[in-house]
């Protein structure tokens, strides 16, 4: 049995959403996740009263950029920006939470094991992308 370590949340796409960004990305990225999602809360502390909820998020493509991410650069990803997914991981540090990072970067990640340039990739995406799941779980690792 694994002990619980903190608490975890996130953000899930739609299905349209999931399909599009599938469909866009599947050419153009090595590696490319099939779980695509945003973290809202990666807390080494447990936050009981954090709960699951139905949520509804809709990013414009105009807050969209390209970043690499990790030590090597080896993660790229989807940045963007809300206010729900701020006010989600602002929730989350009012009620005790930890977060290894200096800021709050919401971004969908898109390869882990990214081998190539920003520059070679396609356009950025000129779509909506809509979140409707909110979900909170303990973190094991």
């Amino acid at each position: 049995m694994t002990d619980v370590k903190g608490t975890y949340a996130a953000v899930w796409p739609d299905y349209p959403s999931q399909a599009r960004l599938e469909s866009y990305f599947k050419k153009h990225v090595n590696g490319l996740v099939d779980d695509f999602h945003i973290t809202t809360t990666y807390s080494r502390v447990i936050l009981p009263n954090l709960k699951n909820r139905t949520v509804v998020i809709t990013v414009r493509p105009a807050t969209f950029r390209y970043e690499m991410f990790g030590p090597n650069n080896e993660y790229l990803v989807l940045a963007m920006s809300h206010p729900t997914l701020t006010a989600l991981w602002k929730e989350a540090m009012q009620l005790g939470a930890t977060w290894d990072h200096r800021e709050y970067a919401p971004h969908v990640t898109l390869s882990s094991t990214f081998k190539g340039k920003i520059s070679d990739l396609p356009p950025l995406p000129q779509f909506k992308l809509r979140f409707d799941r909110y979900k909170v779980e303990e973190l094991k690792d």
